[in-house]
């Protein structure tokens, strides 16, 4: 009787371990998947922003562990947008705003320009044309002419700095 209980016991520990590694490999895999192609701008009715490929599916929800990876991928230039949306889904759905606003070499089409000078003047001077977008305190911007992504080192420092506060309070972990 004995042997059959550490039997049992052993394959249902192997299983639970097997299962558990394909996660973290699922995951691991999802993240690296991650670019500046995983998400899209989308106008119907009005404007959105939306993951590609079912992401946030693949992932699953709420779990410690894949919010610390995707935490530590979030300095990662091409993938910190698609970062920030999926921290947003998952701890913050309810700040899940989405703004943007156009800017030429000659003015700035916003509604909202005094909250938004520091960002302006980053691309006012080099005559670009460029939307700006903001989701859930993150702000990048997509240039008109050269129909590329960028963000500036001061977004990415300052999205980090959000999220381990929010991650640190919500999970009761350190980074």
């Amino acid at each position: 009787m004995k042997v059959k209980f550490i039997i049992l016991y052993l394959l249902f520990f192997n299983i639970c371990f097997s299962q558990s590694e394909k996660k973290q490999s699922l995951i691991d895999d999802q993240i690296k998947k991650i670019d500046w192609s995983s998400f899209q701008v989308v106008t119907n009715y009005f404007v959105q922003i939306v993951l590609k490929d079912s992401l946030e599916n693949k992932l699953g929800y709420k779990d410690s562990t894949l919010v610390c990876k995707l935490f530590k991928n979030l300095t990662i230039n091409s993938k910190t947008v698609t970062i920030n949306i999926l921290l947003t889904q998952i701890l913050e759905p309810q700040n899940s705003n989405f703004e943007y606003y156009y800017k030429d070499k000659k003015n700035v089409n916003s509604n909202n320009y005094d909250n938004n000078k520091d960002l302006i003047s980053y691309y006012y001077n080099d005559n670009k044309n460029v939307i700006i977008y903001h989701y859930n305190n993150l702000k990048w911007s997509f240039d008109l002419n050269t129909n590329q992504y960028d963000i500036s080192k001061t977004e990415i420092k300052k999205i980090k700095k959000y999220w381990k506060k929010i991650i640190n309070k919500t999970f009761k972990i350190d980074h």
